[in-house]
């Protein structure tokens, strides 16, 4: 069955109400917000007039600030409050306020799922894959060889949007976000004029971070070619960045956990390549569109969350273990880690000249 989008008497543009209010729920990690951004561009695009309020955590907050796509913005602090029941009801009393039509969930949680359906929105959609689909008025089929942002975008099947297509991840830096990195390139010596390399050695997974050492190796061949390097990612990371340049002395600098996600965004635009493992900077870098370098270890690119950019390549090892988890883990099962090991910084170097040229 194809929806119709919830409508007022009056259509937008004549003084009227929004055609629809949409509540899109994603509480996951940074790079799971960025690339739910597509859809809220889609959503301007398929159904015009709709009012779209985003709820995400305090830490991914900054992703959507200043979007032009979305009306409101909302941070649930599910960490240190989040499955207190007195927090849950107040949510639920806050979301039932706004008389919201439709709950997109991308995110496929039970809280997620429970907090649309208990504030009584009437439209609901969310993935089968979902372990609370049974909570959601209409499911879309999740599918697994598809990417990420065309998921996402499949949440507006139900209204009959199909074929849109990749539409690329987006954030919307201001003028004090661009301000604040060029203080920060000027303040080391960078103009925007070198041909400046961003690596991002991070990730909350042990088993998708490609180890320090071949970090290190890699700045040592960019160098060698007249290359600045410039380290991103966050603050948890900044001894990491520090160890990997330590020897490089200032042609590479640590800009680990100076920059929001947004200011980091825009740096990216100033760089001519980046270097990251299977990571939220990976969608940082397709958003900007530029040449995407990233590294798999325990998960492969199949999953839906290699590089869109225009110039982008993937390495990774076939291995017989590989993938051995859906997300990442904090140990090898094989305690040798010779899917990231193994790639050598050679490699990752002769793939990014070929994306330079």
């Amino acid at each position: 069955m194809v929806l119709a989008a919830p409508a007022v008497e009056n259509r937008p543009g004549n003084g009227a109400e929004p055609m629809s209010k949409i509540l899109l729920i994603q509480t996951a990690f940074p790079g799971d917000v960025i690339l739910v951004t597509p859809l809220f561009r889609a959503i301007r695009q398929e159904l015009p007039g709709s009012q779209v309020t985003a709820m995400v955590i305090p830490e991914t907050k900054n992703i959507l600030e200043h979007n032009p796509f979305v009306k409101k913005l909302w941070n649930y602090d599910k960490h240190s409050r989040g499955n207190s029941v007195s927090y849950l009801k107040k949510w639920v009393r806050k979301i039932k306020d706004e008389k919201f039509d439709i709950a997109l969930l991308p995110h496929r949680s039970y809280r997620t799922a429970l907090l649309a359906r208990l504030a009584g929105i009437p439209i609901r959609i969310g993935f089968d894959r979902s372990p609370a689909k049974w909570l959601y008025s209409h499911v879309v089929k999740y599918n697994y060889e598809g990417h990420e942002v065309s998921r996402n975008l499949s949440l507006l099947k139900p209204f009959g949007v199909i074929n849109l297509g990749v539409i690329r991840q987006e954030l919307f830096p201001d003028e004090q976000d661009e301000t604040m990195v060029k203080g920060l390139m000027a303040a080391n010596d960078l103009t925007g004029k070198e041909k400046i390399i961003a690596l991002a050695p991070g990730s909350i997974w042990f088993t998708k971070r490609w180890p320090e050492m071949n970090f290190t190796g890699l700045t040592d061949l960019f160098l060698n070619r007249g290359y600045r390097i410039c380290l991103i990612g966050g603050s948890k990371d900044i001894a990491l960045g520090d160890f990997i340049i330590a020897d490089a002395g200032s042609r590479a600098v640590n800009f680990i956990g100076k920059l929001t996600l947004r200011q980091t965004a825009y740096f990216l635009s100033k760089c001519r390549l980046l270097v990251c493992n299977d990571s939220a900077p990976t969608h940082l870098g397709s958003a900007v569109n530029i040449p995407t370098i990233t590294i798999f270890g325990s998960t492969v690119p199949e999953f839906g969350f290699s590089p869109i950019a225009e110039k982008q390549a993937v390495m990774q090892k076939e291995m017989a273990c590989r993938p051995c988890t859906d997300h990442g883990r904090k140990k090898c099962p094989r305690k040798t880690l010779a899917c990231l090991r193994d790639i050598s910084p050679e490699e990752v170097f002769n793939s990014a000249l070929a994306l330079l040229k």
